[in-house]
C-alpha cells in the first residue's frame, strides 16, 4: 500500500481555497490524497463509488472531481457522464491505473478534462489546482486552463 506524504515544496495553505471531490474505492488513497488537498488548504469531500460521488457531487458542488475509475456500482466513467451532464463547468480528473489507450479515450469520452496515472505525485495536483484556480478567476482569458496539457499524464 503507497501512503501519500505531504511534500515539504507545497506551501502550508493556499490563497484560493478549491471546493474538491475525491473519489475513489480504495479507502487509504481516496483518504490521503483528501489529507494532503485539505493541508494545502481546501475544503475536501471523499467518496468511495459512484452513486455515493454523484449525490455527494450535488450537495457539496465541488469545483473539481478527482476521480477513479475502477469504482464499483457506477464506474466513473458514467460518474463523468452523469456529472457532466449536470455540471458542465465542473472540473472532472481521472487518477487511475487503467492507461491503456482506449481507456485514456474512455475517459475523454466521458467527459474528463485529465487523466492521470496512478500514483500521482501529489505536487502535479497542487500545480493543477492552482492552474484551474487562476483560470476560473480570470474572465477574461480565452482558452481552458487545461488547452497546452496533454489529456493523459504519467504520473
Amino acid at each position: 500500500m503507497t501512503r501519500h506524504i505531504p511534500n515539504p515544496n507545497l506551501d502550508a495553505t493556499t490563497t484560493h481555497r478549491i471546493r474538491v471531490l475525491v473519489v475513489d474505492d480504495n479507502v487509504d488513497a481516496a483518504d490521503s490524497m483528501a489529507i494532503l488537498l485539505r493541508f494545502t488548504g481546501h475544503d475536501v469531500r471523499t467518496a468511495y463509488d459512484g452513486p455515493a460521488a454523484i449525490a455527494l457531487a450535488h450537495a457539496f458542488r465541488p469545483n473539481v472531481v478527482l476521480a477513479d475509475i475502477g469504482l464499483p456500482i457506477i464506474d466513473g466513467y458514467e460518474v463523468a457522464r452523469r456529472l457532466r451532464a449536470h455540471f458542465p463547468k465542473m472540473h472532472l480528473i481521472a487518477i487511475s491505473g487503467y492507461g491503456r489507450e482506449t481507456e485514456i479515450q474512455q475517459s475523454k469520452a466521458a467527459g474528463f478534462e485529465l487523466h492521470f496515472l496512478k500514483p500521482v505525485d501529489p505536487s502535479r495536483i497542487h500545480e493543477l489546482l492552482a492552474k484551474l484556480t487562476a483560470a476560473d478567476e480570470s474572465p477574461n482569458q480565452q482558452s481552458n486552463a487545461l488547452d497546452d496539457q496533454i489529456f493523459a499524464i504519467a504520473s
